[in-house]
């Protein structure tokens, strides 16, 4: 059952095959990547190798598919065999629910167009999801996550499992520059002021709340599965030199466990994982052109 908050001001256009006016993403015509990118895939169907444009985010998956995106825009393709499946302009939060969202820079509204151009699904060919307060949308484990308000107070996290499916609203004190990461049934949404939540991914039901072991100045937080428990490492504010500090979380207890694990480099990997698969992307520049 779905459960909403008042602190929600949100508004989910599902657009089905009659259609509804909605706003597009903005990106200069001229782009022209600076370089391109390897993206390499190993999983249960065997490997593959492609090329994109150079991009310094890391790849995305969801429903079968792989995200990349670069400065000139995504680049959508096959998880199986790395087909191009859709490229398309805009900057795009995630993969989920057979859409690729993007942002709309005009009115802050988050846009799902099928993955497969001129597709639909479960006959929708589009799907809005609108918000006048969102500090953050972004796609994971294939369902689309918004969360408005924040900025140091409470902060709603909503979950959207398809075009005519809202899963859950879950209402959090405190949220500042969120992160979003899944740990097995466990949506770990972090906070720069040192919080750590862990929520129910099927309900939304927060599971339990830490802190941080950096609590002085900007706290910066990186986390990463590691079986069915969370490591977060932390660093004191950014530019620190030498490793971060690790904690080790149990993912549905959030008890701190005596675990020891490798701290995350301070330079995020260009990397993903999920149904088996793991896909990584190295950029390479531009060769520069000589002029006479």
């Amino acid at each position: 059952m779905t459960r909403t908050s008042a602190a929600v001001a949100a508004l989910a256009c599902l657009t089905a095959l009659t259609g509804c006016a909605a706003g597009e993403g903005y990106l200069d015509d001229d782009c022209r990547p600076s370089g391109s990118a390897v993206v390499r895939a190993v999983g249960p169907g065997g490997a593959w190798t492609v090329r994109t444009a150079a991009t310094e985010d890391p790849p995305s998956i969801g429903g079968g598919y792989v995200l990349v995106r670069h400065s000139c825009g995504w680049t959508a393709l096959d998880l199986a065999d790395g087909a191009v499946v859709r490229e398309g302009d805009g900057y795009a939060v995630g993969i989920a629910s057979g859409f690729v969202f993007t942002r709309n820079e005009v009115d802050n509204s988050v846009i799902g167009e099928p993955v497969v151009e001129g597709g639909t699904v479960d006959g929708y060919r589009r799907m809005i999801v609108g918000s006048n307060a969102a500090i953050l949308a972004q796609a994971v484990d294939d369902r689309l996550y918004v969360v408005d308000g924040g900025g140091g107070g409470p902060a709603t996290v909503t979950q959207h499992v398809g075009p005519a499916v809202r899963g859950w609203d879950a209402v959090l004190p405190v949220v500042r520059q969120p992160t979003l990461t899944t740990v097995g049934t466990t949506l770990v949404v972090t906070s720069a002021d040192g919080s750590v939540y862990g929520l129910d991914t099927s309900t939304g039901r927060v599971r339990w709340r830490a802190l941080a072991p950096t609590l002085e100045g900007t706290v910066i937080l990186r986390v990463r599965a590691l079986d069915d428990q969370v490591v977060l490492t932390t660093w004191e504010s950014a530019g620190v030199d030498g490793p971060g500090k690790v904690v080790v979380l149990d993912a549905v207890t959030g008890e701190r466990l005596e675990r020891v694990a490798a701290p995350d480099p301070w330079e995020p990997q260009l990397a993903a994982s999920a149904d088996g698969w793991q896909v990584t992307v190295r950029s390479e520049p531009a060769p520069m052109v000589m002029e006479e």
